[in-house]
């Protein structure tokens, strides 16, 4: 799992304590050195910016960048279309 919840608190924002996502695949993360403080607003850029999502038989995330998604072929299954329906529709 790729999305980190760097000490958040809705009520005490600040740039340093925000989520991410990285790469399961390569490491790289989505818009580097910028976090941000809502998972939906996470969940939008990714989607608008061609990450995928995954998940395994444990149902465990993965999330690939666009690069890394094209090289092995992934689209967004089904169970993440449902899953994040709604998330950065807003």
């Amino acid at each position: 799992m790729s999305i980190n919840n760097e000490g958040f608190r809705d009520d005490d924002y600040s740039p340093e304590d925000s989520y991410t996502m990285s790469c399961d695949n390569c490491g790289d993360e989505l818009l580097d050195g910028y976090g941000f403080g809502l998972f939906d607003d996470l969940i939008e850029v990714a989607k608008r910016d061609g990450w995928r999502f995954t998940k395994d038989e444990s149902e465990e995330w993965y999330h690939y960048c666009p690069s890394c998604a094209k090289r092995l072929n992934l689209r967004i299954g089904p169970s993440a279309a449902q899953d994040f329906e709604g998330v950065g529709s807003q």
